[in-house]
């Protein structure tokens, strides 16, 4: 009975927020410390991890954006090491490089970097574009920036020109911490 009330209060607050064109909203608590990203609730593909956790392994090219999963996701950590050992995976990090084995190469912590892959103008640009499976993770890190907004949406269009969301494959994904 307290499960229903909750999950029918938190269907009003959705219809609601709905009625007042809300387009964006995060429902993360404040208190607990963690950065809170906002996202645009109309564009569903824009807010979730597309590849699944499963499907992260395929990827034969993977772009980290302001995360570090091994802390945040340690499943999906489990699921970078195995395509990076069953097909290696070109690894490589915005941001943080998460520490231990697997081979990420770091370049650099500049949000400059992001614009520069996604006009074609930086070396891994390439290994993303010539990757059958290429993706990107983007961490609460990047969302929760003052210019969280204008990061999101230089990573979608990132993974729009470099062909990281196609019709068969969708390598665009989120990575929530909350």
């Amino acid at each position: 009975a307290q499960f229903r009330s909750l999950l029918e209060a938190l269907l009003a607050n959705g219809r609601l927020l709905a009625l007042a064109n809300a387009v964006d909203f995060d429902l993360a608590l404040p208190q607990i410390g963690r950065p809170r990203g906002r996202l645009d609730a109309r564009a569903r593909a824009g807010y979730l991890f597309n590849s699944t956790i499963a499907g992260i392994e395929g990827a034969d090219a993977v772009l980290l954006v302001a995360t570090n999963p091994r802390a945040e996701a340690p499943l999906v950590m489990s699921r970078l090491r195995k395509a990076w050992i069953a097909q290696n995976a070109k690894l490589a990090a915005i941001g943080p490089v998460p520490p231990g084995s697997l081979k990420v190469e770091g370049l650099g912590a500049a949000p400059a970097l992001l614009k520069q892959i996604a006009d074609g103008r930086h070396p891994f640009a390439q290994a993303l574009k010539t990757a059958k499976r290429p993706a990107l993770i983007l961490g609460q890190g990047a969302l929760a920036r003052a210019d969280g907004a204008a990061v999101l949406a230089t990573a979608r269009r990132l993974a729009e020109a470099q062909g990281l969301i196609r019709a068969d494959w969708n390598g665009f994904n989120v990575l929530h911490t909350a």
